[in-house]
């Protein structure tokens, strides 16, 4: 399955250099940042056997971009053996495709990859529900990057390694475990993933110091009380720093406008929930929105560092980060994608207005909505080079009640 992501290290030594990445945040929630798309075909290194190969050793979840590029360039500054034997969270899952619910590669040109992001309040698990849910997909012959959020509250069959179903929240199936997750976006949405990334939200923040922070727009919603159990953005900032056992004032935002956030702020940021923020969303729409958008600047500030600033960035992401993908897939990434400036588009899965009201109060508060449409615009996104919005305007939005079917 891999294949497209190894990394021939004899031929291609000394090829890497810096990139620069001129990517600016608009006002839309799903949008693409850059249009460029190379004609050139990647490198592949070619393998005699046909036989289906698992990529292990995952990446990210908030920042594939991020990783890959960070250890493709920290190979500049360091020799290759060193490099190799660099510790990093790795989970070597199955090699069954069956378990993951597929059977072949959709296209050859393109890999998709699931990207979960733990809001654990323990600073060293990758364990519990997955608050964070996306696609990342990668086309290395149109050099392109798309990353499509699942909104974490959406009812679906969950359905693990064995093929068991039960009906609940995307959210819980990572807590099952990263193959039951993977398998259930697979069945669901009829995909072809995997490999996985997971990072855990309390290790992003040094993460986030490492590239030097990022640029956040606050509402005054987002500084409102909003009740108990519903956390105001320096509430959030309370919360982490009680963890880490250090004080918060000093972090706390007291006006509303644009601030340049530290990671400890930039990560409170993208926690807040009950807040309408800068782009009018609200709730789990509201906090996707900004988990993407803090991922994108992330991702743009990598691009930009310089190469003495490699090995600080490697050395906060590496414990706070999971992942299937072996080292010379990663780097296959960097190489092939990421050293092309990539056009990068990101959007929601549903979209607010795919909404149907679910009548079924056991499950508590769900999002539901049709997801056969949900497919067919995800393949459009990632197979069709289309937007959301382009693919809704074609295809006016269908709301098939398919849980009633189901019970």
């Amino acid at each position: 399955m891999s294949d497209e992501l190894n990394f021939n290290f004899d031929q291609n030594e000394g090829a890497m250099e810096d990139i620069v990445s001129d990517s600016s945040k608009t006002s839309d929630t799903e949008r693409i940042v850059s249009e460029k798309m190379s004609k050139k075909s990647p490198q592949r290194k070619k393998h005699g056997k046909e036989k289906k190969k698992m990529s292990k050793g995952k990446l990210t979840l908030i920042i594939i971009g991020c990783i890959a590029l960070l250890l493709a360039a920290f190979i500049i500054i360091n020799p290759f053996h060193v490099l190799e034997r660099m510790l990093y969270n790795y989970d070597n899952i199955s090699e069954d495709p069956e378990q993951f619910g597929f059977e072949g590669k959709i296209d050859k040109d393109i890999v998709n990859i699931a990207l979960f992001g733990i809001d654990t309040r323990q600073t060293n698990t990758f364990s519990g529900n997955s608050d964070s849910i996306m696609i990342l997909s990668i086309n290395n012959k149109l050099k392109t990057i798309k990353i499509l959020s699942v909104v974490r509250d959406t009812i679906i069959p969950i359905i693990n390694t064995q093929g068991q179903r039960h009906f609940g929240k995307i959210n819980a199936a990572y807590a099952n475990s990263p193959e039951t997750a993977i398998r259930t976006l697979n069945e669901n949405f009829k995909l072809d993933i995997s490999e996985y990334a997971v990072v855990n939200f309390y290790g992003m923040s040094e993460i986030i110091d490492a590239v030097g922070g990022i640029e956040i727009d606050v509402t005054d919603d987002e500084l409102r009380y909003h009740g108990k159990g519903h956390l105001n953005l320096n509430e959030a900032m309370d919360e982490i720093c009680k963890h880490l056992k250090i004080s918060s004032e000093q972090y706390h935002i007291t006006t509303p406008g644009k601030h340049h956030a530290n990671g400890i702020q930039a990560v409170a940021y993208s926690r807040v929930r009950s807040a309408r923020n800068v782009w009018g969303t609200n709730n789990d729409y509201g906090r996707t929105d900004r988990q993407r958008y803090v991922m994108e600047q992330l991702f743009n500030k990598a691009l930009k560092l310089k190469k003495g600033d490699y090995p600080k960035l490697a050395k906060s992401l590496i414990p706070c980060t999971k992942t299937s993908l072996e080292l010379n897939q990663v780097l296959g990434i960097a190489y092939n994608v990421m050293l092309d400036s990539p056009g990068f588009y990101q959007a929601r899965i549903p979209q607010e207005d795919w909404l149907m009201k679910f009548r079924w109060s056991n499950y508590g508060s769900v999002v539901y909505y049709d997801l056969d449409y949900a497919t067919r615009a995800i393949h459009a996104v990632i197979y069709e080079n289309k937007t959301v919005e382009e693919f809704v305007q074609e295809n006016p939005v269908e709301k098939n009640d398919w849980f009633a079917s189901a019970k």
